[in-house]
């Protein structure tokens, strides 16, 4: 092992079995944290999981246009 560090100039990280227990949750509120109170930018919860919702995120015409000849084609009915 000692030798592919090496080989390809990489170092061993003590510090990584610390981070290996940061869970999302731990992350999403780290995050909050440092938010600023005077930044009035709207901001996006990650823990949502349905981006959908938010005016940003639209589904752009041709896929719409795909998904709807797919299902009359009846090609994919299983």
């Amino acid at each position: 092992m000692e030798d592919k560090l090496k080989k390809w100039g990489f170092q061993d990280n003590n510090g990584i079995e610390n981070t290996q227990r940061i869970r999302i949750g731990g992350m999403m509120i780290k995050l909050k944290e440092n938010l600023r109170e005077d930044d009035q930018r709207p901001t996006i919860s990650l823990g949502l999981g349905d981006p959908s919702c938010f005016q940003c995120f639209k589904t752009c015409p041709v896929s719409e246009d795909e998904i709807v000849e797919s299902i009359r084609s009846a090609k994919f009915n299983l």
